[in-house]
């Protein structure tokens, strides 16, 4: 997180609100270079309607624990990646993670709290990677 230019001005009691109800959940993965050097990380959840509408439109909304797997919409929340390697890592996903999912959501912060726009992952079928529109 720290080699990335987004984060390192959150404060450390951010990292625990982002990532330990996906580590609970076990709807994190970590990915390593081949000499087993962290080079990124996904945490997705598995929203509701109406906790789609509350991420969608107030920028103070945080997830509860409970909110993580409790709906069908599928959102990758936080997606970290060393320059050069996130191409690479989307790939993985949609080959493991994602592989059974037609669509997965993600959206980028502004720097005011507020989603910026939603992209949507596609598969084009059943083996292929995703495509992003």
């Amino acid at each position: 997180m720290l080699q990335t230019k987004e984060y390192p001005h959150y404060a450390l009691a951010c990292v625990k609100v982002w990532l330990y109800p996906p580590i609970l959940m076990r709807q994190i993965r970590f990915f390593y270079d081949y000499r087993g050097q962290p080079i990124g990380y996904v945490t997705w959840a598995f929203l509701s309607d109406d906790v789609v509408d509350k991420l969608k439109h107030d920028p103070r909304f945080i997830l509860h624990d409970s909110e993580w797997n409790e709906g069908c919409n599928v959102w990758i929340m936080d997606f970290v990646a060393i320059s050069g390697y996130a191409r690479d890592l989307v790939g993985k996903l949609a080959e493991s993670e994602f592989l059974d999912c037609a669509l997965v959501k993600s959206a980028r912060r502004r720097t005011d709290g507020t989603l910026g726009r939603v992209s949507n992952w596609r598969r084009r079928s059943i083996g292929e990677a995703p495509v992003h529109d």
